[in-house]
């Protein structure tokens, strides 16, 4: 590992940090928050959840960020797989 380079970076995000304080404080409000949604799933939430739960669950993530238009990218797994294999309840094994 390039340890001069790593460091090179870490410096540059303190000093971002610094210099932006209210992005990186709003950045970490939304972490917290996608947090505590993807832990409030159990798996009896997750087994009987609807199309549209189905949906927003996957748009939250960070790899949806991605993407503009998220929900033909969800219409596009769900009509890959179909939904009921999303919804079986291995969740709750």
């Amino acid at each position: 590992m390039d340890t001069k380079l790593l460091q090179k970076h870490i410096s540059e995000y303190i000093k971002s940090i610094k210099t932006d304080k209210a992005t990186f404080e709003q950045d970490q409000t939304e972490r917290a928050e996608r947090a505590a949604y993807y832990q409030s799933w159990t798996p009896e939430k997750l087994g009987s959840m609807t199309e549209e739960q189905f949906s927003e669950f996957m748009v939250k993530l960070w790899a949806m960020l991605i993407w503009g238009n998220k929900k033909y990218v969800v219409d596009k797994l769900i009509s890959d797989n179909s939904f009921p294999k999303f919804s079986n309840s291995r969740w709750s094994e």
